[in-house]
């Protein structure tokens, strides 16, 4: 059985720590809840159409500030798991 040595139990921590963020479900709107306002506003203004609302639950605003953040350093986590490949892509 394979071991992980000291230095990738770290860097896999380390890791880990770079892919957190605070999550709040406060910070996203309920998509059904808006559509339902908006549908409601429409029948008390009397309009023929529901304005359109956007589903930001299903946006990853934080994804480019996350591979910005790891990417070099997944580079050198996979060079330390893996070395035969990180000598083929490195």
């Amino acid at each position: 059985m394979l071991a992980a040595s000291l230095e990738q139990i770290e860097k896999a921590k380390e890791l880990i720590k770079k892919l957190q963020f605070a999550f709040r479900s406060e910070s996203f709107e309920n998509p059904v809840l808006q559509h339902h306002y908006a549908s409601v506003e429409a029948m008390a203004l009397d309009r023929d159409t529901v304005e359109e609302i956007s589903d930001f639950t299903r946006m990853c605003p934080l994804f480019t500030a996350i591979v910005a953040n790891s990417s070099s350093f997944l580079f050198c986590l996979t060079g330390l798991f893996f070395p035969q490949i990180s000598t083929v892509y490195g």
